[in-house]
């Protein structure tokens, strides 16, 4: 039931006739401004308000637990580098250690061939 109706049911005793206006105009007030029917109370700003309220903590628990997950597989992720790097490190080592002996066996050949001529 709509309010013009309503208006006129309620001020229909005190005349027919000005309970009809009283609903016309009421009516006429709905077709131009049909956004009045949607006006927002208090407690629904309220309700809206806790809503909001609860799904922030919500994303904020979201976050946390996010930056918890990254954070442990940045550490994973560190200490596999770590270990790479001193693997590769003991590469490198081994290499020179190669490079030094290839050196001395070429030094050895050259004087050999430098005795030889």
């Amino acid at each position: 039931m709509g309010y013009a109706l309503k208006i006129y049911e309620a001020f229909r005793e005190y005349g027919e006739e000005k309970a009809r206006v009283l609903a016309e105009a009421f009516e006429e007030l709905e077709k131009r401004y049909p956004q009045i029917l949607e006006v927002t109370t208090k407690t629904d700003l309220s309700e809206t308000e806790l809503k909001l309220v609860k799904e922030i903590e919500e994303t904020r628990k979201e976050i946390k637990e996010i930056e918890l997950r990254l954070a442990k597989e940045i550490r994973q992720i560190e200490l596999k580098l770590t270990k790479e790097i001193g693997e590769t490190k003991q590469i490198a080592l081994k290499l020179a250690k190669e490079i030094e002996e290839t050196r001395k066996e070429i030094k050895q050949i050259e004087l050999k061939l430098a005795k030889e001529i």
